[in-house]
């Protein structure tokens, strides 16, 4: 990413979340609270940062490519159609997908 700091998961939660790693600790009990989290209506098979850093893509099994927008404009639980450009896309051909 442009900034080292931010980190983003995705998981079969059906969930994105990007965390700012500064803000992470092992401590038992600490917050390990997320920037921002977008929750989708199937499991998210991953997510990466452009080679400049400055956006993220993600791939679903709801048969679309999330193109999230900077950590910046955005905070909390944001539905996809708020953080993302959707872009129609079958995922589940047993091909990889280059991104």
């Amino acid at each position: 990413p442009m900034q080292q700091h931010y980190l983003f998961t995705a998981s079969l939660d059906r969930s994105v979340r990007l965390f700012d790693v500064r803000k992470l600790s092992a401590k038992k009990g600490a917050s390990k609270k997320y920037l921002l989290r977008v929750a989708d209506s199937k499991s998210v098979n991953c997510a990466y940062w452009n080679p400049t850093g400055t956006q993220a893509v993600a791939v679903t099994q709801a048969n679309y490519l999330r193109l999230l927008h900077t950590p910046q404009q955005l905070s909390g639980d944001v539905p996809p159609t708020e953080a993302c450009t959707n872009l129609a896309h079958n995922n589940i051909t047993g091909r990889y997908l280059p991104v």
